[in-house]
């Protein structure tokens, strides 16, 4: 049997208010690294979103026959946004040219997106086709 928890994402429809009871901007580690251990951040970042990857490839191999069919879907998505320039190395490009720890490289990205998307010529990166929750 598998436990997932968090919202369901099939057999129906949950409506209801989000509370957040703590920012994790708040608790995301923000510190400079040292010129001689960048490489190293990077590739402890790397090893990160290599280790999320084997994760996600473990629970699909390992879904049960009851799984709703759309869980496999769901998983698949999430493997496609690791393979995302913006996800995989864009942060990398981030701690090498600022010096910044690998988890504060990650938790700016979103807002990062956002002040590029005011520019992009791609329309779905538009400013009104954008929608986003913070």
């Amino acid at each position: 049997m598998l436990a997932l928890s968090g919202t369901g994402i099939g057999r129906g429809i949950a409506i209801g208010r989000a509370l957040v009871l703590d920012s994790p901007q708040h608790e995301v580690p923000h510190f400079q690294i040292d010129a001689k251990r960048i490489d190293d951040e990077i590739l402890r970042f790397n090893q990160a979103i290599a280790a999320v990857r084997q994760e996600l490839q473990h629970l699909q191999s390992n879904l049960p026959e009851t799984a709703p069919p759309e869980t496999g879907a769901f998983i698949d998505v999430h493997l496609l946004m690791l393979e995302d320039p913006l996800i995989s190395k864009e942060p990398a490009e981030s701690i090498r040219r600022e010096q910044i720890n690998a988890e504060w490289a990650s938790a700016t990205m979103p807002r990062r997106w956002r002040r590029s998307s005011t520019t992009s010529p791609i329309p779905i990166y538009a400013p009104k086709k954008m929608m986003w929750l913070r």
